[in-house]
């Protein structure tokens, strides 16, 4: 008996000792779990904005190439029209008749003074009097202009005495803008023209990148900011007059305002990885964790993600408290609780990729590149081809180095001209006007601007437009996609509770109209999850749905409400009679024995209805009284149906 008492002693601490080290080891495995899946999901998170980034640097380096011809050619212009005056002369509003004049954001003229480079004249007023000399690469290419007549640097893209610098800030002016500057001979000035993104790259941007990742931050639950920053802009900001407005002259994307000392040192050791490598720094700000992820986008471009660690914590809080109250009872109980958690923590998390998978397939259908660009002349009431480039040119059989001088009706349909007419007579010489047409399958959405505007209505040769092609049809079927989902059930593929509660409030809007709404609920189908299992059960449902479908037409309309509950709108039924033929086709094709696994089950059909206008004129209300008409069978004979009668409302 002594021995036994001993016994009891030594194996109870033992057993307590066990649980709690079981109880550890869960904790620990879970947590680990929950940090490898939320660190998988931002690093795929992070390659797609990325990939959408590069898209994004890929359509500027296009454009710009683009607009680097015609800033030349309007430079060109505006020169030849000020050679006979006197530069010193001008005024703000002279410069201000060449923006009406040509397809240009602003006009600047800068004068060198010997020891500085100023803007003398300008179309916007507040840069009136600035100097350059603080103004880094900038101020150095400036002075190229005036010395040597060209720019060495490696910066931007030089042509003689014509430079175009980087896309950029411009002061005191919001976003970005394309400046270019000619050395205007034998004057000690330079001519600047610049045009804004909404000009330049609006005809190519169907999706602005800040707008994503506004997106990508209100839709994550640990996502705070995300930022592309300029590292040179960054180094360079303390020659900046106003250091107050430092993110505007270094945030390129997104927006930024988790700054630290250690930004500088992070920012350029990552310049030093490998393209698309990153390198994080964590810390706690107001008791609360947070990282920041620095990777490389190009050799002077990082992208940073600012995360916080509420989720992880919240998960790690539930997890703890989830074990320690699992401690009270006896370890089979907790090990049935813990095979819960797990599932349901399994299915979250394939919830939420699921959720990012589709936003990752919607942001890669975006397309940003036009896919053709047509330049056009209008010769004798003839639409004839200037040039053509694009990715798509060839599903239009137009080969550029041979399509010059033809007519566009020899390559493309006559409802397609029509539609190029139509628009080019309403549209202003500063308008642009769009619209969507297919081709061969394809959905592309055009964008008409002019190059060379008539004066009057009436056309000649120099009367000259763009037309820009950009393919719109992945975007439209992903439109689609989503709007399918939200109305459509995933698992058996029909309309869900939403749909449903739409299409019963669009029949009640017709009063005329008597229809009956039906509750059904599967009788013996509880068992089959008990036996054979979820999967199995949903097998069943889908067959199901597919039987309920099939016995069905078309004026009718069945929805799964949820779990093993569907409903019916009966539209347009004759009589009650008609009602009854139908509901018993349903019970035919429904009620019999199902062979499942290993298994026989018998499931029937048990049905609630109610009528409109008798029973009710709104969607809430005929819906609960089919619920009671449904309770009243489940609680008295299955497997048959009943109307709604006011003596069931107990």
């Amino acid at each position: 008996m002594l021995k036994q008492t001993k016994y009891d002693k030594l194996i109870k601490p033992l057993i307590a000792c066990a649980i709690i080290v079981v109880a550890f080891i869960t904790i620990t495995t879970l947590e680990n779990m929950v940090t490898t899946e939320q660190d998988h999901e931002i690093t795929q998170l992070k390659d797609i904005i990325t990939y959408e980034v590069n898209r994004v640097v890929e359509v500027h380096e296009l454009v710009e190439s683009y607009q680097t011809t015609i800033l030349e050619s309007t430079s060109k212009e505006i020169l030849n029209s000020l050679k006979d005056q006197n530069l010193a002369d001008l005024t703000s509003e002279d410069l201000a008749t060449y923006l009406d004049k040509y397809p240009i954001t602003g006009l600047a003229l800068f004068k060198d003074t010997g020891d500085d480079i100023i803007i003398e004249n300008s179309t916007s007023s507040v840069e009136i009097g600035l100097s350059t000399n603080k103004w880094g690469f900038w101020y150095q290419a400036f002075r190229q202009l005036f010395d040597q007549g060209y720019v060495s640097l490696n910066k931007g893209t030089s042509k003689d005495a014509f430079w175009i610098g980087p896309r950029s800030k411009a002061y005191e002016q919001e976003g970005f803008f394309i400046f270019s500057y000619e050395k205007i001979p034998n004057q000690p000035y330079l001519l600047n023209i610049y045009i804004d993104d909404k000009k330049a790259f609006d005809a190519t941007n169907t999706l602005d990148t800040n707008e994503i990742f506004t997106k990508i931050v209100e839709e994550s639950n640990f996502i705070e900011e995300i930022a592309i920053i300029n590292v040179d802009a960054w180094n360079n900001r303390f020659q900046h007059e106003y250091r107050s407005k430092l993110q505007d002259y270094t945030i390129e994307y997104g927006t930024y305002k988790a700054f630290s000392a250690e930004d500088t040192y992070y920012l350029n050791n990552a310049l030093s990885l490998e393209l698309q490598e990153s390198i994080t720094l964590g810390y706690s700000q107001n008791a609360q964790k947070y990282s920041k992820q620095y990777t490389k986008l190009s050799d002077y471009e990082i992208l940073i993600f600012v995360l916080n660690k509420k989720s992880q914590e919240l998960m790690r809080y539930h997890i703890t408290r989830t074990v320690i109250l699992g401690l009270a009872a006896i370890w089979f109980l907790g090990y049935i609780y813990t095979r819960y958690h797990n599932k349901h923590l399994s299915l979250m998390l394939t919830i939420e990729k699921e959720r990012l998978k589709i936003a990752e397939s919607y942001k890669q259908t975006v397309q940003i590149l036009p896919s053709v660009v047509l330049r056009l002349n209008i010769v004798d009431k003839e639409l004839i081809i200037h040039h053509c480039e694009g990715k798509a040119s060839r599903l239009l059989g137009m080969d550029s180095e041979l399509i010059k001088g033809q007519k566009l009706q020899n390559y493309l349909p006559e409802n397609y001209l029509g539609l190029i007419w139509e628009h080019l007579a309403y549209m202003d010489t500063s308008d642009s006007s769009r619209f969507e047409y297919k081709f061969k399958e394809r959905i592309f959405e055009n964008k008409i601007e002019w190059v060379h505007a008539p004066s009057t209505k009436k056309k000649s040769p120099n009367d000259e437009f763009i037309v820009l092609w950009n393919d719109i049809t992945d975007l439209r079927l992903s439109e689609d996609k989503a709007r399918f989902m939200a109305y459509h059930d995933h698992l058996t593929q029909l309309p869900n509770r939403r749909y449903f509660k739409e299409s019963v409030k669009l029949a009640l809007s017709n009063t005329s109209n008597t229809f009956y709404l039906a509750f059904i609920d599967l009788d013996g189908f509880k068992q089959v999850n008990d036996v054979a299992g979820h999967d199995i059960g949903d097998e069943l449902l889908v067959e199901i749905a597919n039987k309920l479908s099939a016995s069905l037409s078309g004026q009718h309309l069945v929805a799964r409400m949820g779990g093993d509950e569907f409903a019916v709108l009966f539209n347009e039924v004759a009589s009650k009679e008609a009602l009854e033929n139908i509901i018993q086709q349903l019970k035919n094709s429904i009620s019999k024995n199902y062979r499942l696994g290993d298994h026989n089950f018998n499931i029937g059909m048990s049905m609630g209805i109610s009528e409109s206008n008798k029973d009710g004129n709104d969607y809430v209300t005929l819906l609960k009284k089919a619920d009671i008409a449904l309770y009243e069978v489940k609680f008295s004979t299955k497997g048959t149906h009943k109307f709604y009668n006011d003596s069931m409302n107990i």
